[in-house]
């Protein structure tokens, strides 16, 4: 029974949007209306922000996943090659100092 009340709510109340607020409202009405008993409510809620925060996790992950196809698929150098590009002129620009002064 608590499965079906918590397949409906996170239906009705989107589950990657879900607020503990929001959450525990939904549960006190349905204890008001008695379909569910009270010794029961606070678990239902666990779940629910369970499953929120769960689905927003999978979310967040199938997007970065995305960003990174696309920054690869468009060529784009990342921060670690910058850097080791940036330490390899540093390195060429003292080394062309050090053999114009020992050129003058």
């Amino acid at each position: 029974m608590l499965e079906l009340i918590r397949k409906s709510l996170l239906a009705g109340l989107g589950a990657g949007v879900i607020t503990k607020e929001k959450a525990e409202e939904a549960i006190r009405d349905l204890v008001a209306q008695g379909k569910l008993k009270a010794e029961d409510s606070k678990q239902l809620v666990d779940k629910l922000l369970g499953s929120g925060t769960k689905q927003w996790e999978e979310v967040q992950a199938g997007l970065a996943d995305a960003v990174r196809k696309a920054l690869d698929g468009a060529d784009v150098a990342r921060g670690s090659q910058v850097e080791a590009l940036t330490r390899r002129i540093e390195s060429l620009e003292q080394r062309m100092k050090f053999q114009e002064d020992a050129d003058s």
